[in-house]
């Protein structure tokens, strides 16, 4: 990550690392078999090769959507996100229902929801590829806790300092805001990132987080650079 500027309060600004090109190739792929589906659903031909078809479908699917939700911290907790995750949990379970229960009759169900869940995809995952509002990084103690009173509206899961997300909550303009730990380098830090592209990104202020004091507490620990 490239820091662009350090404010008065001690954070420094950077530009969130991802690459969906992978995340690209694999759900191009699944669309193949996707297609296939969409034949055998309107044709009614090849039956035996129907459950074959969906579950490499929606094995692609899973691979792909994995990949892409992976690269952001706490995009589990966008809307949309959970939306599509749902879709595809139930896909899921419709394909090992027909599996082990011999339900082939019900095979459309799984067709529904898997082919249903391909535009769903494609939306959350555009929305997180676009997301590239700058994050803020503050260098943090492990063994400083990071006080409640600062999150004000926030959904915390650790005060104490960890890898991976430590608290988020959801901002007036709908936009899932993410507290969570890195270490860079030999350092450890507090990095708070907005799932949003760069013109929709909130003010600082709008957060309910109080950088001035969390910032405060960092210089008081490792002394301004």
């Amino acid at each position: 990550m490239s820091s662009d500027s350090t404010s008065k309060d001690g954070w420094v600004s950077y530009s969130p690392e991802s690459d969906f090109s992978i995340t690209l190739f694999l759900f191009a792929w699944a669309l193949m078999p996707v297609g296939f589906m969409c034949m055998l659903l309107a044709f009614h031909r090849y039956e035996s090769y129907r459950f074959a078809v969906a579950a490499t479908s929606l094995g692609l699917l899973l691979l792909a959507y994995t990949s892409g939700i992976t690269q952001r911290v706490g995009a589990s907790r966008d809307r949309k996100v959970q939306l599509t995750v749902g879709v595809l949990s139930l896909a899921t379970l419709s394909v090992l229902g027909v599996w082990f229960f011999g339900l082939e009759e019900w095979w459309w169900i799984s067709y529904g929801l898997i082919i249903g869940s391909v535009p769903m995809m494609y939306v959350s995952v555009d929305a997180l590829s676009g997301s590239n509002a700058e994050g803020w990084k503050v260098a943090w103690p492990v063994a400083t806790h990071v006080p409640e009173a600062h999150l004000s509206t926030w959904r915390i899961l650790s005060a104490r300092w960890k890898t991976g997300l430590m608290a988020w909550t959801f901002l007036d303009e709908g936009h899932v805001a993410v507290l969570y730990g890195a270490k860079d380098e030999d350092v450890t830090s507090l990095h708070y990132e907005v799932l949003c592209s760069t013109e929709a990104q909130p003010e600082k202020a709008a957060s309910g987080l109080n950088f001035a004091a969390l910032g405060a507490l960092s210089m008081a620990q490792f002394g301004e650079e």
